[in-house]
């Protein structure tokens, strides 16, 4: 990653850590409240989880991280806002599904993204992939997914849960610097010149 984009991503991380900082600090309030006041804390904790919910989807849009939450008993679905944008799925009229998100996978890459999510629902152990999203209008999207098994006391999987991370600005941003780079050498050879840096 060239250094602009790793700057950019490093401030955005950093901003999502404060963010979860803040969240922190308002739930260690409410509970040192103790039951004290127990209806201004319970107003206070409603507040602090409305401010949270709020605060991570503003996150997720930040950087462009989708969330999502499959519920292997019921076979529920969740996406988070995000995640319904990376998608290009409309929430209103869309519900979200297993199925809905593999339409959306590249044909060339959904084979080798659904043997990857089998593998991580079988071993518990889920693999990050990386793949393509194809979009009705034909725009192509970049992704990376992850995932976390979480099982029962007895040991059973009852969810996985896990990100997607549109990866289409930052391919976008490489692109770009890749073809600076190409056109400064070119220039630099037909002017027969070259640079150095102190």
């Amino acid at each position: 990653m060239e250094p602009d984009a790793t700057d950019e991503l490093t401030s955005l991380r950093r901003e999502v850590q404060l963010l979860r900082q803040r969240v922190a600090e308002l739930q260690r309030r409410s509970a040192q409240r103790g039951e004290e006041g127990k209806t201004r804390a319970q107003q206070e904790v409603a507040v602090s989880v409305s401010t949270r919910e709020a605060l991570l989807v503003e996150a997720e849009r930040i950087v462009h991280v989708g969330s999502w939450v499959w519920d292997v008993g019921s076979g529920d679905v969740f996406w988070s806002d995000e995640l319904y944008r990376i998608l290009g799925y409309d929430p209103e009229r869309e519900p979200a599904t297993a199925e809905r998100f593999f339409e959306r996978v590249l044909p060339d890459d959904r084979e080798r993204v659904r043997r990857a999510s089998a593998a991580g629902a079988s071993t518990g152990v889920a693999e990050q992939v990386e793949y393509r999203i194809a979009l009705p209008d034909g725009q192509l999207r970049y992704a990376t997914m992850s995932g976390a098994m979480l099982f029962d006391d007895r040991g059973q999987l009852r969810r996985i849960v896990g990100t997607v991370r549109d990866l289409s600005e930052e391919r976008a941003l490489q692109r770009q610097m890749r073809l600076s780079l190409e056109l400064l050498e070119e220039a630099q050879t037909i002017a027969q010149m070259g640079s150095w840096t102190f």
